[in-house]
């Protein structure tokens, strides 16, 4: 089930991990996004975000935050962190995240999740969006994306585990995870 204060708080990082104007274009972010969300599929054998993916013509996104990203929400905590420009970047919003605080600050995440955020930051944080892209329909790099023909096409748990050196049973058990984890959240969310 997608969780959009935890999608919110992972864009947020990286966006504070850029420095400077705390600014990237939504493209990076996009794709940063996706590497964050397929790695800690495969090495924790969980969503992240809780999103699905799809491959669209520039390469594999996740599906609900692509939406966030290019059309906007009205979640009070999204408003609250990021806000998309009009040339097709993001700024993060608050002030006062330092060095000694920024983990308290970043509170959904765990420490393996923030040291995954960190690791697939530091790997491109160089990159043009050009490059990332092209690392993207790279087979050898990202094997599960397939051009969709002019739309989009969904990228299954058994797309990237299978296509990435993992077993079937590898990725029944995550699939019977999620579908465990998924079906927790929504009770839970009816109750509150």
């Amino acid at each position: 089930m997608f969780n959009l204060e935890k999608t919110t708080q992972v864009l947020a990082l990286l966006l504070w991990k850029s420095g400077g104007s705390f600014t990237m274009s939504c493209r990076k972010l996009m794709l940063m996004m996706y590497f964050i969300e397929k790695e800690g599929l495969l090495r924790y054998g969980y969503s992240i975000t809780g999103d699905g993916i799809c491959s669209m013509q520039h390469g594999p996104v996740l599906n609900h935050t692509f939406n966030i990203i290019t059309v906007g929400s009205n979640n009070f905590i999204w408003n609250h962190w990021i806000r998309v420009k009009n040339d097709y970047s993001a700024t993060l919003k608050p002030k006062g995240i330092t060095a000694n605080n920024y983990e308290d600050k970043f509170d959904l995440l765990s420490k393996a999740e923030v040291l995954l955020v960190d690791e697939i930051y530091n790997k491109y944080k160089q990159l043009t969006d050009t490059q990332i892209s092209n690392i993207l329909h790279d087979p050898l790099e990202c094997p599960e994306w397939h051009t969709p023909q002019g739309s989009s096409k969904p990228i299954t748990i058994n797309d990237i585990f299978l296509t990435n050196h993992k077993t079937q049973e590898e990725a029944d058990s995550v699939k019977k995870q999620l579908t465990e984890n998924d079906s927790y959240s929504r009770l839970c969310k009816g109750l509150i």
